[in-house]
């Protein structure tokens, strides 16, 4: 059995880490990441790995080579720096020239006017262009959720896949190094923080499979889900899918084939066009 005096001590090191930011961030820059130098073309990408929206905005970037380069976000550890920065406490966020724009949708559509080749919507009809924007937000804000859920409460009924998924390698050799010590805290804390229990398994199930079956409606005979060409809308389902590779109730099904391999199609179409050099802390 786990120690607990052990646990109560490594949560309280985490919890002091992440409080003490705001004192120490001036005397240690363990507290505020690396930021390089870029010139007026170039994009900085502030991130989290494995966030969907994160990578629904280096996709975009990708697909319309965009330079751009990233900056990893700790969430706990920058919370006082992303704050400072952007004046709120998520990411992604960019930082173009001398301006901050937050939030993926902002961030696409800035990127899109800032950036024309290649564009993302339909700026000649209004009734493609309103269901692109629709996707865009049923994606970000319904099918994201879901399947965040319902991936935390897996993860939570089987602890060691979780111990063993690169999903919660977060860079901080502490935690990296102790993973089956803190994952239990982590998932604990999820679980209260989205208000999850077991209970929910099979109304999250079938809400995942319902948002499943809309996209493979939307795919049947067409290569993309609005209209003949790319746009923002397939990028977001394609990033938020991913979440539920980690997922065998979804992945392993032979019904929701086709969907994962539509997602490989447009992740081989949104490909990196040009070098963006991962900052690490």
């Amino acid at each position: 059995m786990m120690n607990k005096k052990l646990l109560f001590a490594l949560g309280s090191l985490v919890g002091l880490l992440a409080g003490s930011a705001v004192v120490l961030k001036n005397k240690f820059p363990l507290f505020a990441p690396q930021i390089p130098v870029v010139d007026n073309n170039t994009v900085l990408l502030f991130q989290a790995t494995h966030s969907p929206y994160c990578e629904k905005i280096s996709r975009v970037m990708d697909y319309k080579g965009i330079p751009y380069q990233t900056v990893n976000i700790l969430i706990g550890i920058h919370k006082h720096f992303v704050k400072e920065m952007s004046k709120q406490e998520l990411v992604p966020f960019i930082k173009y020239r001398e301006q901050i724009i937050c939030d993926s949708t902002n961030i696409a559509s800035f990127l899109d006017e800032r950036f024309p080749n290649n564009s993302l919507y339909y700026e000649d009809n209004k009734e493609l262009n309103k269901r692109v924007l629709l996707l865009e937000d049923w994606s970000d804000e319904s099918l994201v959720p879901t399947l965040r859920n319902l991936m935390f409460l897996y993860f939570y009924e089987n602890q060691q896949m979780a111990i063993e998924d690169s999903l919660f390698d977060v860079g901080v050799p502490l935690f990296d190094n102790n993973k089956n010590k803190f994952i239990p805290i982590l998932l604990s804390d999820r679980m209260k923080k989205y208000r999850l229990t077991s209970h929910d398994k099979q109304a999250l199930k079938k809400k995942a499979r319902d948002h499943f079956d809309i996209i493979l409606e939307l795919l049947k005979n067409n290569k993309f889900l609005v209209g003949d060409k790319l746009t923002i809308a397939d990028i977001s389902v394609a990033t938020a899918i991913t979440i539920a590779t980690r997922i065998s109730y979804l992945y392993d099904d032979e019904v929701y084939e086709s969907v994962f391999e539509w997602q490989k199609t447009i992740f081989d179409m949104t490909k990196r066009k040009s070098i963006a050099n991962e900052i690490e802390d």
